[in-house]
């Protein structure tokens, strides 16, 4: 599965824990096919899914929770499209 299918996961899921379920596909896909910061940005965004996959935390947000810059924030997200 690749990660930009992390919304089209979320939205499947019914009911609650929807982020615990996101953020465990996101731990599945192998650091070595995204890269280590692709994949802590992957990380923080299924923390924020809700159950319809949607999650709009700012890159200031993803930034603070991961300790990455604004751009490598962007550079990341990029990637993941």
């Amino acid at each position: 599965m690749a990660p930009r299918d992390l919304l089209r996961l979320v939205r499947t899921v019914e009911g609650g824990a929807v982020s615990l379920k996101a953020t465990s596909w996101a731990w599945e896909i192998p650091t070595k096919e995204i890269g280590m910061t692709n994949k802590f940005v992957l990380l923080a965004l299924a923390d924020y899914a809700d159950k319809d996959g949607v999650c709009y935390p700012s890159q200031a947000t993803l930034g603070d929770k991961v300790d990455l810059s604004e751009r490598s924030i962007r550079t990341a997200l990029e990637a993941l499209e």
